[in-house]
């Protein structure tokens, strides 16, 4: 029984060899095979049912007044979409052009401002950064005369 037991494991021990020398030699091409085999065997199959399933629900049991309805319905839906996108546009539209004329006025009033000799641009936003600057300033002034 032992010696069967030891032929056994000897012949064991000679495929794992075979296999692993197998291996060592054409690893890479056994690799790329079977990541082809395995996209050949997913890709495959799921595109012939697909387009077996597909011609099958299309051409068999349907109605010409089902489709019909489904195609209205469809239009229907594209119509409303198309009236959004529409409406949307004129809005958008209108802002533009409001944003437009209000940047037209402002250059009209900033020329105006500069013929009678107030300056070229506003200076709303140089008032607005030098306070908030003298501000600044300050808190800064405050913190180093009360630390010293």
């Amino acid at each position: 029984m032992s010696e069967t037991f030891e032929l056994v494991l000897d012949n064991i021990y000679h495929v794992r060899d075979a296999t692993f020398e197998i291996i060592e030699s054409y690893g890479w091409l056994i690799l790329i095979c079977f990541t082809f085999v395995f996209f050949l065997w997913t890709y495959l199959p799921s595109t012939r049912r697909s387009t077996s399933s597909n011609m099958s629900t299309n051409y068999s049991n349907v109605d010409s007044s089902t489709l019909l309805e489904k195609e209205a319905k469809r239009q229907a839906a594209v119509e409303a979409m198309q009236r959004r996108l529409d409406e949307n546009v004129e809005k958008f539209k209108e802002k533009q052009k409001i944003k437009e004329e209000e940047g037209r006025l402002k250059k009209i009033n900033d020329w105006e401002q500069h013929e009678k000799g107030l300056g070229y641009k506003s200076k709303m936003k140089y008032e607005a950064a030098k306070e908030s600057s003298e501000k600044q300033f300050a808190k800064k002034g405050s913190r180093r005369t009360g630390g010293g």
